[in-house]
């Protein structure tokens, strides 16, 4: 594994860590949402044009595999929003499972 590569996973990983311990409201999520395709979709549009204008040789795909500069950096940093994210849903989605766990038991202690 390449510097980039383990800095760029690095990244993803340390913007990921972050999601679970925020609270995060419906608009708030959508603007992440924006600035997550902003983040992903940016790089790979200027690698693209800036490789066939001729401006420097960036392979787009190297960008996806995070493997070239400060495309990648900037995609990853979009990844570990989606990945922070996807852990938030996650927490979100436990904790509304053991509340209606809670809430569903109660009735039936109290009939007893």
């Amino acid at each position: 594994m390449d510097i980039m590569l383990g800095l760029n996973i690095f990244i993803i990983g340390l913007i990921a860590i972050f999601f679970p311990f925020m609270v995060l409201s419906a608009k708030e999520l959508k603007r992440y949402l924006l600035i997550t395709a902003a983040l992903l979709a940016t790089p790979l549009m200027i690698a693209l044009a800036g490789n066939l204008l001729g401006w420097f040789s960036v392979n787009y795909v190297d960008v996806v595999l995070l493997q070239r500069g400060i495309f990648s950096i900037i995609f990853a940093a979009g990844c570990g929003i989606i990945a922070g994210l996807f852990l938030y849903s996650f927490k979100v989605a436990l904790f509304a499972l053991f509340r209606g766990n809670r809430a569903a038991e109660s009735p039936e202690k109290s009939s007893d």
